[in-house]
């Protein structure tokens, strides 16, 4: 499946664009396959990061897709408990002239990941970072791939409000 955005992508600040290609909140056992999506204001995919739900997305997957040219992230997620990430590229997300976004994947700040495998992807070019988390309870980020981000490659830091749990 391929999706393409094709209104406006640079709305002024980093986080301004609410367009996804595909934004999945209160879903279990939800999997995208084979999946394109570029161009889109906000991300490629967008799992569970809405401010008006604590609900948590168990057990979603994403394999084999490829999420480059958004404005935030190629993957953006939250409120998970059991994502897997596996195979897939996220290249050239963010805008080069906007320091603040420009992520492969990111774990939502103001929520909290659990239990989440990110492994076998290739997280480059992006214009901050390629694998990215500020928040997040347990994971394995393994066998991934990170050439060219602007700032880092793989960034796990837990901040005042999230506790990080264990790292592998």
């Amino acid at each position: 499946m391929r999706l393409e955005y094709g209104g406006t992508f640079d709305l002024g600040s980093s986080y301004a664009g609410f367009i996804s290609g595909i934004h999945i909140e209160r879903s279990n056992n939800f999997k995208a396959i084979n999946v394109e999506a570029f161009n889109f204001n906000r991300a490629g995919i967008n799992i569970a990061t809405s401010e008006d739900y604590t609900d948590y997305c168990h057990n979603p997957k994403v394999i084999n897709c490829n999420f480059h040219h958004n404005r935030v992230a190629g993957i953006l997620f939250g409120n998970t408990d059991h994502l897997e990430i596996t195979g897939c590229k996220l290249e050239y997300n963010g805008l080069d002239t906007d320091n603040g976004t420009g992520y492969g994947c990111a774990g939502w700040s103001s929520k909290l990941p659990k239990n989440t495998f990110i492994h076998h992807n290739f997280a480059s070019y992006n214009y901050r970072k390629g694998i990215d988390f500020h928040a997040g309870e347990h994971g394995i980020i393994d066998h991934n791939i990170c050439v060219g981000n602007k700032y880092y490659g793989i960034f796990v830091d837990g901040n005042v409000f999230n506790e990080m749990g264990d790292w592998i």
